[in-house]
């Protein structure tokens, strides 16, 4: 149960006006008590505290990630404000649920905000990871998000994940998208494009070298 010490806090930090000084009272709650305690102190300001009350609860939440309840992140993922989906996009990455990856592809293809996307693509592969969700899905979503997002920084972020495919059984379709990329009217793009597809070449390299048989099937 939550004491009255804390119960006080939680007024204080959903009126304030002031993102900082929310932030403060964020952070004398977050060092006053147990975790369970301060996830519950944050959900009640992000019900019905102020919107610079609700930021600073989304940004201490974000920093204890890996604590945070999947449910309030799935609620926050679909928050009118921008700010509180970002964080929430950034800490469904330590989530497993079988809604977090239907809700991170979601943020990366249509949320309207860039950061919120990119932070959603950024997650993705490790939420995926977590959920044992199949390559050959999370790269069918990267492609999907590389191909429709007029922001270079999204599409950069894609094709730094793409990296994280050296193991994989969709390896030789990821490097076909990063030969894409290489053609990227960003140069931004391009240059993560071809960091990316030297890991992945690289693996394509010790594979051929080691198993001839898999080279003439290449060939």
């Amino acid at each position: 149960m939550i004491n009255n010490d804390l119960l006080s806090l939680i007024k204080q930090m959903s009126v304030q006006t002031d993102y900082d000084e929310a932030w403060l009272m964020g952070l004398e709650i977050q060092s006053l008590e147990a975790s369970s305690d301060t996830i519950d102190a944050f959900r009640q300001v992000l019900i019905a505290g102020s919107m610079p009350a609700r930021r600073a609860a989304a940004f201490w939440l974000a920093d204890d990630a890996e604590h945070a309840p999947v449910d309030l992140l799935l609620q926050m993922a679909t928050d009118a404000d921008k700010e509180i989906r970002f964080h929430a996009a950034y800490c469904l990455s330590y989530s497993r649920h079988d809604r977090v990856v239907p809700t991170l592809v979601e943020l990366a293809l249509h949320d309207e905000d860039d950061e919120v996307r990119q932070t959603a693509v950024q997650s993705l592969y490790d939420a995926a990871y977590l959920n044992r969700v199949p390559d050959h899905e999370i790269l069918k979503h990267l492609t999907a998000v590389y191909k429709q997002d007029v922001c270079a920084k999204v599409r950069e972020e894609v094709v730094i994940s793409l990296a994280n495919f050296l193991k994989s059984s969709v390896l030789l379709e990821a490097i076909q998208l990063l030969e894409e990329a290489l053609s990227d009217l960003d140069a931004a793009v391009r240059d993560q494009a071809a960091i990316s597809l030297s890991v992945l070449r690289d693996e394509i390299w010790h594979i051929e070298d080691d198993d001839p048989v898999l080279l003439m099937k290449e060939l």
